[in-house]
């Protein structure tokens, strides 16, 4: 049987009960605290089954994975952060996969996609989910989006009509 108790992380919002009797079956629970809601309200992030089994290996027990927000893409940092585009709550987080630690997070009105990082501006260009005719930026000094149109012209260098994609 697996044994253990539960742990609440300040930093990151997440609380993990590791051994929860449910229907019979032993598993491990994973939630992240929904910002801003009260009383607190949480996210399932891991409802996981446990072998108890004698000699059964205990997968989720051993490969110190850490659950993070579903995403497209992520930037890795340094010293354990990354930057993810969360594909559910429509926003870029700043979270660091060795503490589980939070850092800032940016509400975003789409769900970001593709991401690259110039770091001597702190600027993370990205694209959104649906496709759009826009390359939106985000300045991570100010915590402020903005986004350029873009389209390109093809087929007069070709020898046809040119044409603008937008």
């Amino acid at each position: 049987m697996a044994t253990g108790s539960s742990t609440y992380s300040i930093n990151s919002g997440i609380i993990d009960v590791p051994d929860t009797t449910f229907n019979g079956s032993q598993f491990s629970v994973r939630m992240e605290l929904i910002e801003g809601t009260n009383p607190p309200q949480f996210e399932l992030l891991s409802f996981t089954a446990i072998a108890t089994e004698s000699g059964a290996a205990i997968e989720s027990d051993i490969t110190g994975g850490l659950i993070v927000e579903p995403t497209q893409d992520f930037i890795p940092a340094c010293h354990g952060w990354i930057v993810i585009g969360d594909s559910i709550r429509n926003r870029v987080v700043e979270r660091n996969v060795i503490s589980g630690e939070t850092g800032k997070v940016y509400p975003f009105n789409t769900t970001p996609d593709q991401m690259t990082f110039d770091e001597p501006r702190g600027l993370i260009y990205f694209t959104v989910y649906p496709e759009a005719t826009r390359l939106y930026k985000l300045n991570l000094h100010t915590g402020k989006f903005s986004n350029k149109f873009v389209s390109q012209s093809i087929g007069a260098a070709l020898g046809g009509a040119p044409h603008v994609y937008r």
